[in-house]
């Protein structure tokens, strides 16, 4: 496979078919938990008064989810999120789920609203997905980004059946404020609260365009969860990026995120159009 298709695949009506059936809730709960790298690096802009972020859990949410996939021979799980495009079908996720150490995923199908038990607005299974190019060519961790276009079910669109919030590719910066919501290693059954959460600032990693908010954790799982910047104009938040992997900073454990940026638009817009 060229280094140009790696990272980009359309699936067929016969895969899709065959992760449909393939995705139990059993399959689900045994799946693995993916892990992001993990790494130890500064953060350039945290000063010494670098404000800490409060971890938590909540119940589960519309319109976050987990997306199951196999890779390397072994059936695994990241977290995702529905999100507003013109289309109404698409989600994003970290690059990495989708293609790591040129192994690419297959039967990838996206769950929302997933308590750990129950799938209240269905499987949604993918139809085509790319990450950066950045991230394809390079493995590049600021722009560890892939979104996932789906297949239709029913009359609704997924976007109007979870209410996806919208994104915006300009908005992220140090310093701000943002919550960002995932799933880490739940294990199987039912769990009252599936996703974590982190809420704080957020500072510029050295040597990258990621950002970090220190005081929260990243665990297997919670990478490709959606990262949220609310304001008056959008209470309940708009998509400014996805949790990437943990890293280690002289203030302690950080969560680490990609913001979307103009090469993260342009495969959003790319997927988004895909047809077939």
């Amino acid at each position: 496979m060229s280094a140009a298709s790696l990272g980009s695949r359309a699936f067929s009506d016969e895969e899709m078919t065959s992760t449909s059936d393939y995705w139990t809730v059993d399959r689900l709960q045994r799946a693995i938990p993916d892990d992001g790298s993990a790494s130890v690096v500064g953060a350039s802009d945290a000063g010494s008064g670098a404000v800490h972020s409060v971890s938590g859990s909540i119940t589960a949410t519309a319109w976050v989810g987990k997306i199951a996939f196999k890779r390397g021979g072994l059936d695994r799980l990241c977290s995702a999120s529905a999100v507003h495009s013109d289309s109404g079908y698409l989600v994003a996720t970290a690059g990495h789920c989708l293609l790591n150490d040129d192994q690419t995923a297959t039967g990838v199908t996206f769950v929302p609203g997933w308590d750990g038990k129950n799938m209240p607005y269905g499987t949604w299974i993918a139809k085509f997905y790319s990450v950066t190019p950045e991230w394809r060519v390079r493995a590049d961790d600021s722009h560890d980004v892939g979104f996932i276009k789906v297949q239709p079910i029913g009359s609704k669109s997924l976007a109007d059946t979870v209410s996806a919030l919208r994104v915006n590719f300009s908005l992220a910066k140090p310093q701000l404020h943002y919550f960002s919501l995932a799933y880490g290693n739940i294990g199987g059954g039912f769990q009252a609260k599936p996703l974590s959460t982190c809420v704080g600032p957020a500072y510029r990693l050295h040597d990258e365009q990621s950002l970090a908010m220190i005081g929260c954790k990243a665990v297997g799982g919670m990478s490709g969860g959606p990262v949220y910047h609310a304001s008056t104009e959008e209470p309940r938040g708009t998509q400014v990026g996805v949790i990437g992997r943990n890293v280690e900073t002289a203030y302690g454990d950080a969560i680490a995120f990609t913001p979307f940026g103009k090469a993260e638009l342009s495969t959003y817009k790319t997927v988004d159009s895909f047809t077939k």
